[in-house]
């Protein structure tokens, strides 16, 4: 009976510090201008950038990241298209954090459309008898 109680209070104590491990975590992001909508914040490790949680930004720019494990090596970022990508490294003494993104332009490669050979409406089939056409 002495083994049961030892063991049942070796798992209680255990099962504590294992929660205390994981907090909520809140922020909120923002710009020049003032608040972000739609940011994406994720929380990832350092070595693969592997997304451990996310949550999206509210109308006030703010997030809340539930249970979030609180070991070392884990980075908070926020990500905005049109924005520079930033990352702040977890602090178990920190609950709060905030982002002041910055824009940043992204170049694209030339983009290229070309209209379909053969399209559909319905029961009708239509093709472009010019793209099949061979020249002599």
């Amino acid at each position: 009976m002495r083994y049961c109680t030892t063991l049942f209070i070796f798992l209680f104590i255990s099962s504590l510090s294992i929660q205390s491990q994981t907090i909520d975590i809140k922020g909120a992001v923002k710009d020049a201008s003032g608040s972000l909508t739609g940011v994406v914040v994720t929380v990832t490790t350092e070595s693969k950038d592997d997304v451990l949680a996310y949550t999206i930004t509210d109308s006030a720019g703010e997030f809340l990241l539930k249970n979030v494990d609180m070991t070392k090596g884990k980075f908070v970022r926020a990500r905005l298209m049109g924005y520079a990508n930033q990352k702040i490294a977890l602090d178990q003494n920190r609950l709060y954090y905030s982002f002041l993104l910055t824009e940043e332009s992204i170049e694209l490669n030339e983009v290229l459309i070309k209209s379909a050979k053969i399209s559909g409406a319905g029961d009708t089939t239509r093709y472009l008898a010019s793209s099949f056409a061979k020249e002599n």
